[in-house]
């Protein structure tokens, strides 16, 4: 019989053994029904055995030489197609879950959402995505540094910081060696050298008497993420694009941040490579700040009478329910349902210590969660507060509780502040003022706090009071002109008008001759006197948050004839 013919060349042979071992696997399909429109050279996508066994053998085949080594010729395109498609399957089968977990969504009710959690807003991202990698920061660095003794060291670590002597990094300045009899303390890298002298200053302060100082050496300082600000840390992950953010605003364990939409040098990027560095930014930010346990972001402008917005939570817990303490006053809120301000705190005490008296009534119109209304009830005034949004009453009365305030000391109202005016002057279409109750907050183990004053009533002749507060800047203007002929109720007959704080926006230019006109135009005639302008901060380099108070005139009062 004729010799058997010769086998195969080893590639031809591990070309057809890839063609037996890998069948159609119906995982990788959209759909078992064939494709209408087959593609002449498919490239199969084998199964997760075949896949571990094959890369295997194409790994041998490249370290140790088979079939040719380094030097042998390619293989062909199919082939190449092939291990191309096994490479990404083993990526995608082998890659480790990511951090952020399952997507979640949460919709909550009363003006403001939380849209979605960042952390789930790229659940299906690829695997090109950025991601924070703490161990990437590790680095030894090579610092001077003096041998102490170490019942020494406190000597001489104040007498260096005195004199700015001491490690600026943030890195312990002292470092226990393995000898406990000695320690060693860091130095400034741009002020020393190994083999430098300690200042003649330094040493004089020191007082050795009689022993030499000790001299400059070098140390193999490590350092880490741990090691580094927040700042250092997001400008070296952050693509130069993007700005790093250098300031938050903190509500009790909550940090808001302000960021910016996706700048438009990501745009070539691969999708949810914007939402992957918030989650950087706002996971940073949580490591750097140990109070902080929720980091959110606001999204999109307010658009609603609560002020109010839609927030996504960054990193941290999905708890928006946090507690403020100002000026020894507890606040507790629904940071997603009601308006809190941190940046107003010396705003909030400006206010009360320079006007309010105690006995004095003060009707607050836009009383929030209570900044300015719980501070005046604890100095012995009477407080009749009120919102539009049912929730910052709600947490109005909560903290009436948390704070000890008496019952008696504070009214709420649920109403449009049109409508107090009018009810507390003795409107005739308005005797009584609506009561309402409401429960604890949602999610939360904080007791029900009592009923919103029920079946509030006005005596005859109208409500007085001595203040009037209106913080609502962007639209407290537009309320003055409710005030006009409403106090010719004969409670007011022998009282002095009230006084009006009302917050405003104004451009930076604009002149207190001009304010007033604004003032003027609003209320419907001239001031008696110049009203007090006081500028609470600068919102934009183009806008003003001022405060403006003022006695009501008496010629618009109503009590008046010419009135």
């Amino acid at each position: 019989p004729p010799p058997p013919p010769p086998p195969p060349p080893r590639q031809k042979q591990l070309q057809l053994q890839n063609q037996k071992q890998m069948p159609y696997h119906p995982h990788h399909h959209s759909s078992p029904s064939p494709n209408p429109n087959p593609n002449p050279n498919p490239i199969p996508i084998p199964t997760s055995s075949s896949l571990l066994r094959q890369e295997h053998r194409h790994r041998k085949l490249c370290v140790h030489g088979h079939g040719g080594g380094r030097h042998r010729r390619p293989p062909p395109p199919q082939q190449q197609q092939q291990r191309r498609a096994v490479q990404q399957h083993l990526k995608s089968q082998l890659a480790p879950p990511h951090p952020g977990g399952p997507s979640a969504h949460n919709s909550l009710r009363g003006g403001g959402r939380l849209v979605s959690s960042a952390s789930a807003a790229s659940s299906a991202s690829s695997p090109h995505l950025p991601v924070l990698d703490r161990d990437a920061f590790a680095s030894v660095v090579v610092v001077p540094c003096i041998r102490v003794p170490a019942q020494q060291t406190s000597k001489f670590v104040g007498v260096l910081q005195a004199n700015g002597c001491l490690l600026e990094r943030r890195a312990k300045v002292v470092v226990k060696e393995a000898q406990s009899e000695t320690r060693l303390i860091l130095l400034r890298e741009d002020a020393f050298r190994p083999g430098d002298a300690l200042p003649k200053k330094v040493v004089e302060e020191l007082k050795l008497d009689g022993v030499p100082p000790p001299q400059v050496a070098s140390h193999n300082l490590s350092l880490g993420y741990d090691d580094k600000s927040a700042h250092e840390i997001l400008q070296a992950i952050l693509p130069p694009a993007m700005e790093v953010p250098t300031s938050f605003e903190t509500i009790g364990h909550i940090a808001h941040l302000n960021l910016p939409e996706a700048p438009p040098e990501l745009d070539a990027q691969p999708e949810g490579t914007w939402a992957a560095h918030k989650r950087i930014i706002g996971q940073v930010i949580l490591d750097k700040n140990p109070c902080i346990r929720t980091v959110v972001n606001k999204v999109g402008v307010i658009t609603n009478e609560f002020r109010v917005f839609d927030m996504e939570v960054l990193a941290g817990e999905h708890n928006l329910v946090t507690e403020i303490s100002q000026h020894g006053v507890r606040y507790r809120l629904d940071y997603s349902k009601t308006y809190w301000n941190s940046r107003l705190e010396t705003e909030h005490r400006r206010l009360v210590d320079r006007y309010f008296r105690k006995g004095e009534t003060i009707l607050d119109l836009m009383c929030g969660v209570g900044p300015f209304a719980l501070p005046a009830a604890k100095k012995g005034c009477k407080v009749i507060a009120n919102d539009l949004n049912k929730h910052s009453v709600h947490w109005l009365l909560v903290n009436a509780r948390l704070n000890n305030i008496d019952a008696d000391s504070v009214v709420a109202l649920n109403m449009d502040a049109r409508e107090v005016v009018r009810f507390l002057s003795e409107s005739p279409d308005l005797k009584e003022a609506p009561s309402f109750g409401l429960g604890g907050a949602e999610g939360s183990a904080i007791p029900e706090p009592p009923q919103a004053t029920p079946g509030f009533s006005v005596p005859q002749g109208g409500k007085t009071f001595d203040h009037v507060v209106m913080n609502l800047p962007r639209n407290a203007l537009e309320f003055l002109d409710i005030f006009k002929g409403s106090f010719a109720g004969k409670s007011w007959a022998d009282r002095a008008l009230p006084q009006i704080h009302v917050y405003t926006f104004m451009n930076t230019s604009a002149t207190d001759e001009e304010v007033r006109e604004q003032i003027e135009a609003r209320v419907g005639g001239k001031l008696d006197e110049a009203p007090d302008i006081h500028t609470v901060r600068m919102i934009s380099p183009r806008e003003n948050m001022l405060c403006v108070s003022f006695r009501f005139p008496e010629k618009l009062s109503g009590r008046h004839p010419l009135s």
